[in-house]
């Protein structure tokens, strides 16, 4: 597996979704894209009125879990959960369905884009890991060989290769040429959340309930460090955009959330230990690196989400928005639009702009 960098084919795959829109599957309702009316004012925290998005996508007809946004931002992938299991890609920005894709028997855990666009994984309960043609909806590829649910998956830099984790207490490393299996690397409990670093060298992933495991690659993963630091329940794994950061989220619903992260490559830790209000399940990074943005909350009573300043010290505001938890969230490479993904059955659309803004408003 070597690492190299693909040069995107964004902009003909989105020309040729735009064309093959009438001579396949396609559904375009108008009732898909919603523009909402706003947020909930977080009038307990004191904090100006929050940003409101600008659409709020409908369609699933369960919880929503999993959201990601295509290299070039055209494209917002989404996975549903339960009875749902089904994925749908929606065209930004005026949020109409492009269609929806069918094939998983058990709901969706995370989805994800290909580094050169051409590509959608989908990793399911069902135990699989699905390929899919982005342009005609095709499933080109079905991967299999975990024996518990496929609960996350990075695509290797080079975008030949998927390392996924799952419930069976392994991480697989998947040659996507062939379909094949070609690395196990068993760990001591579920492995439902690990990152890929951006240059493709470095993997991070959950190795039992209190700790996670760096692996470098050098022709194949090998593991390198354990980091502990009394991770109980570890929800999410992050890198920054520059790959010089990695951050993690923990903690029970019971529990204040906690956001810890290390330096790297020296695996230094960074002070503060950063306090998330509501319970903060996924993380992303802005693309100028400056703001860590995290979703989380109640589930089936609200949705929350943090913006945290990391120059000025991890300075942190929050609001809730939603009817439900935030199970996923995803920032476009452009930095123009964020994605929240909700029990709520429901997907938010927000400008990045409003977000910061209301960060430096109320800070």
């Amino acid at each position: 597996m070597s690492i190299k960098i693909e040069i995107y084919t964004s902009a003909l795959i989105a020309v040729a979704l735009f064309l093959s829109v009438g001579c396949s599957e396609v559904r375009k309702s108008p009732t898909n894209a919603i523009p909402d009316t706003g947020a909930i004012p977080d009038t307990s925290a004191g904090n100006d009125f929050p940003p409101e998005p600008v659409l709020t996508l409908t369609g699933h007809t369960h919880e929503v879990t999993s959201v990601a946004f295509h290299p070039d931002g055209l494209i917002l992938a989404s996975g549903g959960w339960h009875n749902d299991c089904t994925v749908k890609l929606w065209r930004m920005p005026d949020g109409s369905l492009i269609r929806t894709l069918y094939g998983h028997t058990r709901g969706i855990e995370s989805i994800g884009f290909s580094p050169d666009g051409t590509t959608l994984a989908t990793a399911s309960a069902d135990h699989e890991i699905r390929l899919w043609n982005v342009v005609s909806g095709e499933c080109t590829r079905i991967l299999k060989g975990h024996t518990g649910p496929v609960g996350n998956f990075a695509f290797g830099q080079d975008g030949l290769s998927i390392i996924s984790g799952g419930g069976d207490s392994t991480i697989r490393v998947w040659n996507l040429s062939d379909g094949d299996c070609v690395q196990i690397m068993k760990t001591k409990s579920s492995t439902y959340n690990l990152a890929i670093s951006p240059d493709g060298y470095t993997l991070v992933s959950q190795w039992c309930m209190d700790s996670i495991k760096v692996y470098l690659f050098d022709g194949e993963w090998y593991p390198s460090s354990t980091l502990g630091w009394y991770l109980n329940y570890l929800k999410d794994i992050t890198f920054s955009p520059d790959g010089l950061t990695c951050t993690v989220v923990n903690g029970r619903y019971d529990q204040e959330n906690q956001i810890r992260s290390w330096r790297v490559p020296e695996w230094t830790r960074i002070e503060p230990v950063v306090r998330a209000y509501g319970q903060m399940q996924c993380t992303k990074y802005t693309q100028d690196n400056d703001f860590l943005i995290g979703g989380g909350g109640l589930p089936y009573e609200y949705g929350w989400i943090n913006i945290w300043h990391i120059p000025d010290n991890y300075k942190t505001v929050g609001f809730k928005t939603h009817k439900s938890i935030i199970t996923s969230l995803a920032i476009s490479k452009d930095n123009k639009y964020m994605a929240t993904a909700s029990y709520d059955r429901t997907i938010k659309i927000w400008t990045i702009d409003s977000i910061i803004s209301f960060l430096r408003k109320n800070q």
